[in-house]
């Protein structure tokens, strides 16, 4: 799927949606070397079916969105690499847990500093929190920019 999103942007020669078709074939293939699911438990059918879904076939006009939601979801088994792309790329579009009022209305974009840095490297420390809009959990790093 990241190589749908670099053709889709012109970095690289090939289809869009050659690769994100094809990546999402590879991730229902995957499920098969689980133990227990037999050797096929995703059906060429059953895949030609969920990528003609109206939210899910390609196009051009929502191809970022539907590269990233779909790299989301096949990251299910990698949360930490589904969170990066999801602050990398804005995608999906997630509504923030309205009971938590502690992110104001956000997510947690980034870790805090350890309590330690702080003491330990007040002017290193204080820099940093500067650059970034303050040591809070929902200050964005410089790469976090969707």
């Amino acid at each position: 799927l990241l190589q749908a999103e670099a053709a889709n942007r012109g970095w690289i020669s090939g289809s869009a949606q050659t690769y994100y078709e094809n990546a999402i074939r590879a991730d229902m293939d995957i499920y098969k070397l689980y133990p227990g699911t037999g050797t096929t438990p995703v059906t060429e059918s059953q895949i030609a079916a969920y990528l003609a879904k109206p939210d899910v076939a390609f196009n051009p006009t929502d191809a970022l969105e539907l590269i990233n939601t779909q790299y989301w979801i096949v990251n299910i088994r990698n949360g930490t690499e589904a969170f990066a792309n999801f602050r990398r790329s804005g995608y999906p579009v997630l509504t923030p847990n309205p009971a938590n009022n502690n992110l104001n209305g956000g997510f947690v974009r980034r870790l805090s500093y350890p309590d330690r840095e702080a003491s330990a490297n007040a002017k290193a420390y204080a820099d940093g929190s500067a650059a970034i809009g303050g040591d809070k959990l929902v200050s964005r790093v410089f790469w976090d920019i969707p």
